[in-house]
């Protein structure tokens, strides 16, 4: 440990060393206590501005996120901070980059290289047995790395079944931001991260596609350890109401039910047969406002955290380097180095900066996709247009009013094969044009494709709000009525469209949902009606629901599209005990979801579903009955899955051990096999090991062939995970 004064400290551009200013100096003496650390970043990063260590601490643990001191580094004013004001952050192309600082700087000087010491700001979070944060702890410190890790090596490190300190404590820090991630989930945050699909949500929420690099466990690590750190600082900070440079991010009023984007978040990821995630997608975008730098606090939505801000990049951002200046001012008891005034312009140049760059970013990815795709379409080569690709085409040929036969009849062909989104029939329905043929014959073969997913109608008109048409949300005058059992709601919608005002027919719903889908598809097809186009569709009216008697309720046939109904059909064909649905509320009241599990008694044998979740109790127990149905197989079916069938069967224990861990994000477990007794009869014992989160499960097996062996394992552990 030693101890050194606060300063602020530039770079000589003639000799490239480090000059210590005394400048602004502070006159308390701090001491700098080493810590520990290891960088994880990709192959060819240099700029490596944290590093991460975790300890065991009694029952609990303490995270160490260490920061490169850049905030001491660099003197406000000099040359090198003018630049990085005026860059807002380092940037990123696909050959390379243009760094905020020069490179002898970035990637040498500043950067926590391995055996390399460096002064850096430390975040010291305790966390309970439970992983529950405590009071941080804030430092200056200095740091040797131990390790320059990158995702791939931290991945391979962690599967291995045995290693140093290192190892141990990589794969600590793994169970850590799983279980982060799945809590930051159950807490309302619009969080996902899924290296098998191939998705990922950025900090405000939105849905962007993973690149092969990013598609590690490492990369949770990092996220979840970065977000944890910021968390902290910004709460820090706010607990004495010190102004620094918020990231605030909030959602438009309209739409914003954060518990249904929460539910069809993870259900997207579940069930993406029945979740469009480019549908998802593209509601998101509707509900978000961009995210922004100030000395306010108005909390960050997509995170659902009350005060979150950037620290843990300050060699990339130079909102980082603001807010460590303004720490190490208060860490030092001297003045602070920004009056309000002063942040609030900060703040409003770093946004402004960020939003150009990403303009740049998308009308440049928006020009190629255009090339690319007027390429393609002047060369007849409609069928390879993807489907991010066709709805481009699609709004470019609305746009400009052209259509061209083969065109058409791809759209057409695409509708039919259940190939479009509600973003495409948008484009179609309420902004193509109402006097050509094709158009009309278009329009009415995508609103029979909506008339079969009634559920995109409100979705329809969200986006023609987004898109700054002339229609604004339709006003709902839905009444419920009805006993309680069977409560029915009913009435009309209006909406104002192009200067004129539509009122839908009288439709009556199975729940408010509903109704508000019925309504708007009675508002779309009048609008159509007024362009002169028939339609024939019309809304299911009824003149009061009716009540059934208990023992109408019994003999009524199961609803073809409801899982529920067809799980307790498939236990009364085989006389099996009703299914159990245990579902649990998770998150606060005000934006809460439900998680559903399903779980029947079949032939001695407990089947039970995945956890799934939703909005909704419902419909959380909806999917929990569809999962469980797979499971089972066909109703009355004599192949359905028994669990003591052998591999290769529809019962693979080692492919729903390893379906359930993708779902959850675990490590995969390892299997090892032994052999005992005669050769002409063999007994195998395999053993399957699961590190789950900061548990290890064991199972084991015996069979005359490995196989079953290792099938038995496997079910032995997955039993023991889902109790």
């Amino acid at each position: 440990m030693r101890k050194f004064f606060v300063t602020s400290f530039f770079v000589q551009q003639s000799t490239k060393d480090l000059t210590v200013s005394t400048e602004n100096a502070a006159d308390t003496a701090v001491e700098r206590k080493t810590v520990r650390g290891v960088t994880i970043d990709g192959k060819t990063s240099r700029d490596l501005d944290d590093a991460i260590w975790l300890s065991r601490n009694g029952d609990g643990w303490t995270l160490d996120v260490s920061i490169a001191d850049v905030g001491s580094a660099i003197l406000r004013g000099s040359e090198y901070d003018i630049r990085a004001h005026k860059m807002g952050s380092t940037r990123y192309f696909a050959d390379g980059n243009d760094p905020m600082f020069p490179r002898y700087l970035s990637e040498d000087k500043l950067s926590l290289w391995e055996g390399k010491k460096r002064d850096t700001v430390t975040i010291s979070i305790p966390l309970s047995k439970e992983l529950e944060p405590g009071k941080p702890t804030l430092a200056f410190t200095e740091l040797v790395s131990e390790g320059k890790l990158t995702y791939d090596l931290v991945d391979a490190i962690v599967n291995q079944p045995a290693g140093d300190e290192i190892h141990r404590m990589l794969v600590d820090l793994n169970g850590l931001a799983q279980t982060l991630l799945e809590k930051r989930r159950q807490n309302g945050a619009l969080a996902i991260y899924d290296i098998f699909s191939g998705w990922v949500t950025t900090e405000e929420g939105f849905l962007k596609k993973l690149v092969p690099e990013d598609c590690h466990l490492a990369n949770i690590i990092v996220q979840e350890c970065m977000i944890l750190a910021n968390q902290a600082v910004a709460g820090f900070f706010a607990e004495r109401d010190i102004p620094v440079l918020f990231r605030n991010h909030t959602a438009k009023a309209i739409g914003s039910n954060r518990a249904e984007i929460v539910g069809d978040l993870g259900n997207s990821m579940l069930h993406p047969d029945k979740f469009n995630i480019e549908t998802l997608q593209a509601r998101i975008s509707l509900v978000m406002n961009r995210a922004t730098y100030g000395p306010e606090l108005r909390g960050h939505f997509g995170l659902n955290l009350p005060a979150y801000l950037h620290f843990t990049s300050p060699i990339r951002r130079y909102a980082d380097l603001v807010n460590h200046r303004i720490l190490a001012a208060v860490l030092a008891g001297s003045e602070m180095p920004y009056t309000k005034e002063e942040l609030v312009e900060l703040g409003k140049h770093l946004t402004a900066i960020e939003q150009e760059m990403k303009d740049k970013r998308g009308k440049s990815f928006k020009d190629a996709d255009q090339k690319r795709i007027t390429q393609k379409i002047d060369t007849g080569r409609f069928n390879r247009l993807d489907a991010d690709e066709m709805h481009k085409a699609i709004k470019m040929a609305v746009r400009s009013g052209q259509m061209f036969d083969e065109f058409e009849q791809e759209i057409l062909k695409r509708t039919l094969n259940e190939q479009i989104l509600p973003r495409d029939a948008y484009f179609v329905l309420l902004e193509a044009s109402q006097a050509d043929p094709a158009w009309i014959r278009l329009k009415k073969g995508v609103f029979e494709w909506l008339a079969k997913h009634q559920d995109h109608a409100v979705t329809v008109f969200a986006l023609a709000t987004q898109e700054k048409t002339a229609a604004m949300m339709p006003e709902y005058g839905l009444v419920a009525s009805g006993p309680d059992h069977a409560l029915m709601f009913k009435g009309t919608a209006k909406v104002r469209f192009r200067e004129k005002e539509y009122v839908s027919e009288q439709c009556v719903g199975s729940s408010k949902k509903h109704g508000q889908q019925l309504t708007c598809m009675s508002l779309i097809k009048r609008i159509l009606e007024d362009q002169g186009i028939e339609i024939s569709w019309s809304p299911t009216v009824l003149a009061e629901p009716l009540a059934q008697t208990p023992s109408q309720q019994v003999q009524a046939p199961a609803a073809e599209g409801n899982a529920k109904n067809r799980l307790l059909e498939l236990c009364q064909s085989e006389k099996l005990a009703t299914p159990v649905f245990t579902v649990t509320p998770e998150g606060p009241d005000h934006m809460r979801t439900f998680k559903a599990v399903a779980s029947i008694v079949r032939a001695g044998t407990t089947w039970t579903s995945f956890p799934c979740r939703s909005g909704s109790k419902k419909d959380s127990e909806k999917l929990a009955a569809e999962d469980l149905l797979k499971k089972l197989g066909p109703i009355g079916s004599q192949d359905a899955a028994k669990p003591g069938q052998t591999a290769g069967d529809d019962a693979n224990y080692v492919s729903l051990l390893q379906e359930y861990l993708a779902v959850r994000r675990a490590v995969l477990p390892s299997y090892s096999s032994s052999q005992s007794g005669p050769a002409h009869m063999p007994t195998i014992t395999c053993t399957c090991t699961l590190q789950f989160g900061r548990n290890t499960i064991t199972g084991q097996g015996q069979a005359s062939n490995s196989k079953v062996a290792k099938q038995r394992a496997a079910r032995e552990v997955f039993e023991k995970v889902l109790r």
